[in-house]
């Protein structure tokens, strides 16, 4: 029974590759149609090859549980049409075994690690360097350099506003210090370049205003840095986005949010489904199951495809859009990122013991 055990992983991982190089395939044209539409304006054919390759793991982290579960369908409905199935069944191989032999980790594990290698390392890289090549191009035609941000961020008691970015410096930014605890201004400090360290606002050419109790202060400084709570990470005070972080650092992102009081139910419920998408995979692949055992052949098996991929495409979408709603609905943020594929998994399990 392990070779039978042996060769159902190999029909899942075969088909399911396969599966993944034609949808990954399809979306990197897509994208380099898109790329295309900017070429001799910002973009050169290097920078447009480079763009469409560095997307390629995010499309590949995205399209895994779908090419899981249409690899599935094809691989175990291949052996179902084939008879392969109810031989194995004959022989004593009943089908809560075969659904073990599927789930087992030395089946679904590799694909778990792909996903955690490529969103926890890859992805985060790829994005990041996407993010500077395009900087690097907006840099080159001026438009990045002229861009008006009104930017708002908050450091421990600092409110900080910052008007544009060019590369690592922030120019026009003022410095807002607020005391909490007497509810009143401290001092306003309005610089025209700011470096972004890991510990300090490194500022440069600044008018620094001191409020207090009975008179206001007005000094022109040249160079002075001020503590940072930390928290937003060194470079940029841009908004982050948490496709570009590792869970790490996006929990650690979360956290100096929620510290400095802002609101962080986006990234809170994208680090939720990091793991949400681990159980994805086991809730999409469950979803093939049934079809699989089911009795058809011919047309009807074509059909037990397309019925397949739908229940996939319509559980892609809801589980999309769970997370939002959650946030909408002042839920917790959790639930959003996990009701999809736990509902997913009990309504597979539930169809299967229907099955025996």
């Amino acid at each position: 029974m392990k070779v039978f055990a042996r060769y159902l992983r190999t029909q899942l991982w075969t088909w399911s590759v396969l599966v993944l190089l034609v949808l990954v395939g399809i979306v990197v044209v897509m994208d380099l149609i898109h790329l295309l539409s900017k070429l001799g304006e910002d973009l050169g054919w290097v920078e447009v090859l480079y763009l469409a390759g560095l997307a390629v793991p995010g499309n590949l982290y995205e399209m895994l549980p779908i090419a899981v579960l249409i690899g599935g369908l094809m691989g175990f409905g291949n052996l179902a049409a084939q008879s392969e199935l109810t031989a194995a069944r004959a022989l004593g191989y009943s089908r809560r075994r075969i659904v073990y032999s599927v789930l087992h980790p030395k089946t679904i594990g590799p694909f778990i690690l792909a996903m955690l290698v490529l969103g926890e390392v890859i992805v985060p890289l790829s994005e990041n360097l996407a993010v500077k090549v395009e900087q690097r191009t907006e840099q080159g035609t001026d438009k990045f350099q002229d861009a008006e941000l009104d930017l708002w961020v908050r450091d421990g008691n600092y409110f900080i506003h910052v008007e544009r970015v060019d590369g690592d410096k922030h120019q026009n930014a003022t410095f807002y210090e607020y005391d909490p605890e007497r509810g009143r201004l401290l001092s306003i400090s309005r610089t025209e370049s700011m470096v972004v360290g890991e510990k300090h606002f490194d500022l440069r050419d600044l008018v620094h205003t001191r409020i207090d109790e009975d008179k206001i202060t007005v000094l022109p400084l040249r160079h002075t840095k001020i503590a940072r709570a930390g928290g937003f990470g060194s470079g940029s005070l841009k908004t982050v986005e948490p496709r570009h972080l590792s869970s790490r650092k996006l929990f650690f992102y979360v956290d100096s949010l929620k510290r400095n009081k802002l609101h962080s139910d986006g990234y809170e419920l994208f680090l939720w489904q990091r793991g949400g998408n681990i159980l994805s995979l086991l809730a999409l692949l469950l979803v093939a199951m049934p079809f699989v055992f089911s009795r058809a052949g011919g047309t009807a098996s074509d059909r037990r495809l397309l019925i397949g991929i739908a229940v996939g495409v319509i559980y892609t979408v809801v589980n999309k859009f769970a997370g939002p709603l959650a946030i909408i609905l002042s839920w917790p943020v959790w639930i959003g990122a996990f009701i999809a594929p736990v509902a997913c998994c009990l309504g597979s399990l539930l169809h299967l013991r229907r099955q025996n």
